[in-house]
């Protein structure tokens, strides 16, 4: 089992200088919880998730619309390759406590991976009787 069985190939991201109000929404729009953050020439420079926006809000009538992602993005950014063991891909989240983990090959981002396509998956196993 490796992460290129369950990792996610549709990636939305957003870049660094958009609005925290952006992320937000396409958080809420795809129903997701973290976004990598890539620059113009598609590479990562952080991570955004709506806990290291709420944890980071100064005040509650901060306009979020002003706010930059570069603001409140996670700049350390773990990545992961497709043919990585899902095993190693849980001890990496688990040691790092983090959420999602993108994955590149040669430096170009070909999905990305969360805890909860993780779950799925194996859940999906156990159905099927693996």
């Amino acid at each position: 089992m490796f992460v290129s069985n369950c990792m996610n190939t549709n990636v939305i991201s957003i870049g660094p200088e958009d609005s925290v109000m952006n992320g937000l929404y396409l958080m809420l729009q795809y129903n997701i919880s973290g976004l990598p953050v890539m620059n113009k020439n598609k590479e990562i420079v952080g991570i955004i998730s709506k806990s290291d926006i709420y944890k980071k809000q100064n005040q509650k009538s901060e306009d979020l619309k002003s706010v930059k992602i570069r603001e409140r993005m996670t700049q350390e950014v773990y990545t992961i390759t497709p043919n990585i063991s899902l095993y190693e891909a849980v001890d990496m989240m688990t040691k790092y406590g983090i959420n999602r983990i993108p994955v590149q090959m040669k430096g170009i981002v070909v999905g990305i991976i969360t805890r909860t396509d993780i779950i799925n998956y194996w859940a999906t196993l156990q159905q099927q009787g693996a």
